[in-house]
């Protein structure tokens, strides 16, 4: 019998080499022509899109073949340099785009998400506000391979010794992964907001815990990156902000659902996760964080899991080829 590994997980989710993007037919984003920054990959039907877009609005993005790469590259054209500037193209372009019906699946109806996420200049680099180079709709994001981020947090007590964790059920109305396993809260980080504070606010709208008592018992423990590419073809390079809440003896508190994003919550022990992760229940994404907690807490170990080191190293991929460039390797 095959040994059982959590490694397809991870693979779910770490599954794109960005190495690898321009002979699969995907354009360098770069911040300006300057070309010295790399901000996102672009597929050729949101290429295709961006040219259309330039008929009727001028040339506010530079299109151009880079023979060394051998793929298209693009950039913000020249007076576009500025992040307001940036961001009020990229608001019209999308609501345009989603106005007249292009990629219906990806940001229209009640795919469009009206919140706003924050592209930075170095997708690695400190979420501080001279590190954005523009924001734009998360819905968006995915069309043009921009990196996106968010939070994590796994709720738990110990009953008896054992660790016990709070699981939600998505609600089945969620526009992605209805009825899925989920963490205990997650969430993305909106553009203006700290990653402890988008936290605490996820904490309130989906599971009902107040902010104080979050604040006094939460606590950040890792991240996690790794490079998808979903179903439907689109990149979408994450990093998560990992959080733990322990609940010791004498604090009784527990989540509960909100504001319609899950439908319940279940207390679960370390080897029902593990079944359920198995048997596919889980979002993929978040059975990620999962594993990292598992790791974390010695549950998974090089002698349990026969794929312990790769596992480690792919929740920990970066986007190679993003940000900054290397004098030597740029335009």
């Amino acid at each position: 019998m095959a040994e059982r590994t959590l490694l397809p997980f991870v693979e779910a989710v770490d599954n794109f080499d960005p190495r690898y993007a321009a002979e699969r037919g995907f354009a360098r984003w770069y911040l300006d022509e300057t070309y010295t920054t790399v901000i996102g990959l672009i597929p050729q039907s949101t290429l295709q899109a961006m040219r259309g877009w330039m008929e009727s609005h001028g040339p506010t993005f530079t299109v151009v073949w880079d023979e060394t790469i051998r793929s298209t590259t693009v950039a913000f054209s020249h007076g576009i340099d500025s992040p307001k500037r940036r961001t009020e193209i990229m608001k019209d372009l999308c609501e345009e785009w989603r106005d007249g019906g292009l990629f219906p699946d990806e940001i229209g109806g009640r795919k469009w998400r009206n919140e706003q996420y924050t592209v930075y200049y170095h997708p690695y680099a400190d979420l501080r506000p001279e590190n954005v180079a523009f924001t734009m709709e998360r819905a968006a994001c995915k069309l043009f391979g921009v990196v996106t981020y968010g939070v994590h947090m796994t709720m738990y007590r110990r009953v008896d010794g054992e660790v016990r964790i709070w699981v939600p059920t998505r609600s089945r109305n969620k526009q992605t992964w209805p009825l899925y396993l989920d963490n205990s809260v997650a969430g993305g980080i909106p553009h203006g907001m700290s990653p402890l504070d988008s936290m605490v606010k996820e904490c309130e709208e989906e599971a009902s815990l107040p902010p104080d008592l979050v604040r006094a018992h939460i606590k950040q423990v890792s991240s996690i990156s790794y490079f998808t590419q979903n179903a439907e073809k689109w990149l979408e390079p994450e990093v998560q902000y990992v959080y733990e809440m322990f609940l010791p003896d004498g604090v009784d508190a527990k989540p509960a659902p909100s504001d319609g994003e899950v439908e319940s919550f279940e207390m679960c022990n370390l080897d029902d996760i593990l079944e359920k992760m198995h048997a596919g229940k889980f979002k993929p994404n978040c059975g990620a964080v999962i594993i990292d907690f598992m790791i974390r807490h010695g549950y998974l170990t090089a002698e349990n899991e026969p794929n312990y080191l790769e596992i480690i190293t792919r929740l920990h991929r970066r986007a190679e080829g993003y940000g900054p460039v290397p004098k030597e390797s740029s335009h």
